[in-house]
């Protein structure tokens, strides 16, 4: 659940325009009775604060630059604690910075360049289910095959089965499928 609060400046009250506080929301809060009343408790509280945390929020005093995305974990306490470990290791980068990164081959707004899975023509389209949670890559069960793909995988590149997935093995491209696959879902 994602929810904005807003609150109407003037008055006696000044505003500080850079004040940000993010809310998580813990599950089972809708089974739980008394866990609900002690997050609606603690939701009051970080709303009346204007630094600082609660047990289930924190308040972000410096703001976020335009365009920066609005995730509670990106900014919690605990990620920017990591983020300052990490940094004795040396400078952080983005990883854009550091790879590039294929854009995904939405099958429903390419259909046209789709072609018959089983034929010769197109190359194969690799997708996150084509990757087993160990990393290899299942190049004859791909479901598509695409003409003129945007992006060709390439040995040494590696895909994700799943970016959100703790557990989801890297699979590295070691060699290609008679042609270079295309980059699909991963």
């Amino acid at each position: 659940m994602h929810m904005a609060v807003f609150e109407k400046a003037g008055g006696d009250r000044e505003t500080t325009d850079s004040l940000l506080r993010f809310f998580h929301i813990p599950a089972g809060v809708d089974a739980d009775h008394a866990l609900a009343a002690d997050v609606d408790a603690d939701l009051a509280d970080l709303l009346a604060r204007e630094g600082g945390q609660t047990r289930w929020g924190f308040v972000l005093r410096e703001g976020l630059p335009p365009g920066e995305p609005w995730v509670y974990d990106l900014y919690s306490p605990q990620s920017m604690a990591l983020q300052k470990d990490l940094r004795e290791l040396g400078e952080l980068r983005r990883l854009v910075e550091l790879a590039d990164f294929a854009r995904t081959i939405h099958t429903v707004t390419r259909r046209d360049s789709l072609v018959d899975p089983e034929g010769e023509e197109g190359v194969p389209l690799v997708e996150g289910r084509n990757i087993t949670p160990n990393g290899d890559v299942l190049w004859d069960q791909t479901r598509y095959r695409i003409r003129e793909p945007d992006a060709l995988l390439l040995p040494g590149d590696i895909c994700l089965r799943a970016i959100w997935n703790p557990t989801a093995q890297l699979a590295r491209i070691s060699h290609t499928h008679k042609e270079a696959p295309a980059s699909g879902g991963c």
